[in-house]
């Protein structure tokens, strides 16, 4: 079974917004995050439509042996460590789905990796409030994309 996001900032006017406040964060913050990349890479491979330029896909390398928690806490990094040791992959083994998806056709558009293998998304992502999610996200990030450089959502449709 795969954890499930709690997404509590879903019901905020502004989504992106409600992530940057202290009161939203939380150890949900990695689930809700992979959630909304999810959500988000729905929505632009059906605005760049099935025969766009690119397709857009998401992966799970899942826990891959690298130096990525270098960083940590010794604490935290005597954790991960065995974590590792028990669960993880190596990264050329972490890197197939990675090049899967990058080599990946059609059939992989929209869609999300585990494993070199396509995954069907939480039944909240298909949902009617999924799409509509999808949707008030990526006019936010639109938005946001806007602020940083004007006119690059024309960038968009094909």
């Amino acid at each position: 079974m795969r954890p499930q996001a709690a997404f509590r900032e879903n019901k905020a006017a502004r989504v992106f917004d409600a992530f940057r406040t202290k009161e939203n964060m939380s150890q949900d913050r990695y689930n809700t995050s992979k959630l909304v990349q999810i959500l988000l890479a729905r929505q632009v491979a059906d605005e760049v439509g099935p025969a766009g330029p690119v397709i857009v896909n998401t992966i799970n390398p899942s826990l891959c042996k690298t130096t990525l928690f270098r960083h940590v806490p010794f604490v935290l990094g005597l954790i991960v460590s065995v974590l590792l040791f028990i669960f993880g992959r190596s990264a050329e083994m972490g890197s197939r789905t990675l090049m899967a998806a990058a080599l990946g056709g059609e059939e992989t558009h929209g869609k999300h990796l585990d494993s070199c293998e396509v995954y069907d998304p939480s039944r909240y992502v298909l949902s009617e409030e999924g799409r509509e999610m999808r949707k008030k996200l990526f006019g936010e990030l639109l938005d946001i994309l806007e602020g940083v450089q004007p006119g690059i959502s024309k960038n968009i449709k094909p």
